[in-house]
């Protein structure tokens, strides 16, 4: 047991560095789909091992998946709401808007003084 779970702590050690590592490699989109995938097997490895997921019973095996395709839902149904928005940016001011206006002071008589 003691053995099993030094080698998948070293696994996680070595999808540790390997995500550190793809930090500098530069790939476009294929930077994200393998994080992704490296973060997907970093979480199954502590789930399976290190949750007991392996001698769990079925219906806790049943729970967990229900509860990771409830979170790939949600992550997906965000996804699909960020990537089909309009992005409306805001005008730019002029740069006479940027500096301070100061209003003229009112008359010494004037109950606003």
């Amino acid at each position: 047991m003691t053995r099993t779970l030094v080698v998948v702590w070293v696994a996680l050690m070595v999808l540790l560095a390997s995500t550190l590592a793809l930090a500098y490699v530069p790939l476009g989109e294929g930077n994200l789909v393998a994080a992704l995938g490296i973060a997907f097997a970093k979480s199954a490895l502590v789930a399976w091992w290190f949750m007991r997921l392996n001698e769990a019973s079925a219906k806790t095996r049943i729970a967990a998946g229900i509860a990771l395709a409830f979170f790939a839902l949600l992550a997906g149904l965000s996804g699909v709401d960020y990537a089909t928005r309009a992005s409306n940016a805001a005008p730019a001011q002029d740069a006479k808007q940027l500096a301070p206006r100061f209003a003229p002071a009112p008359p010494a008589g004037s109950p606003l003084r």
